[in-house]
């Protein structure tokens, strides 16, 4: 099962949105810390995108790499979470969010097409 995992959480930094270079590094970190820690667990279309209230939307398409991997919605969240929060500590990030008013949605997204 393939999930879209969506984190909003707030930029503090300068008030001002967090900087393009910022959001490289966190996505970088992300995936190399998804990679180490969580390694069933595949992650496409990783974004992080700036909204007006210098909020932060990290989104991507999880799914695992075998079949007998858990599929749960709340599995899905809770590892790209977490992998999240390590990355923000790893890039000097963390003390710039508000982790604790961050949002988590989860939502199935349509199998790719077998041939």
């Amino acid at each position: 099962m393939r999930y879209r995992v969506t984190i909003e959480l707030s930029y503090l930094g300068n008030r001002e949105p967090m900087p393009a270079d910022a959001r490289e590094s966190l996505t970088n970190a992300t995936l190399v810390d998804l990679t180490e820690e969580a390694r069933h667990l595949r992650v496409t279309d990783l974004t992080i995108l700036n909204l007006p209230d210098n909020t932060a939307v990290i989104s991507a398409l999880v799914d695992w790499a075998r079949e007998e991997d858990p599929t749960s919605p709340i599995e899905a969240i809770h590892r790209f979470d977490d992998s999240l929060k390590r990355a923000l500590y790893r890039t000097g990030l963390l003390e710039e969010c508000d982790l604790a008013r961050r949002v988590l949605r989860v939502e199935p997204s349509p199998q790719r097409p077998t041939r």
